[in-house]
């Protein structure tokens, strides 16, 4: 009787084991396409010379207060990353869609 219990153990052990490992891949997976499907990461960049700031989609090892190599359209000097943010990005049909809702208020 005393291995019957164990092996019953064993058994729920597995199982309760192996459900989590699946709901963590999928808390996982979606968390992901959600992150690629409406955000996107940018970078803000400050020109140390004359100050004007440019924005750029993010770049890996990009962290604020580092000197990219980029240079500044305008004066060429050198840039610094000042800040770094995601941002939602509006589809295309959506953004048509709130242009023809404000046009017909209008009339």
């Amino acid at each position: 009787m005393l291995a019957t219990d164990q092996s019953m153990l064993i058994g729920y052990i597995v199982v309760l084991l192996s459900t989590a490992v699946i709901l963590t891949y999928m808390l996982a997976a979606t968390a992901r396409k959600r992150r690629e499907a409406g955000q996107r990461v940018v970078s803000v960049l400050r020109c140390t010379s004359c100050n004007i700031l440019i924005k750029r989609g993010f770049r890996e090892g990009d962290y604020v207060g580092k000197i990219v190599d980029d240079k500044c359209p305008q004066c060429g000097g050198s840039v610094v990353v000042e800040s770094i943010y995601e941002e939602k990005v509006k589809s295309v049909l959506t953004s048509l869609l709130y242009e023809l809702k404000s046009e017909k208020g209008k009339e």
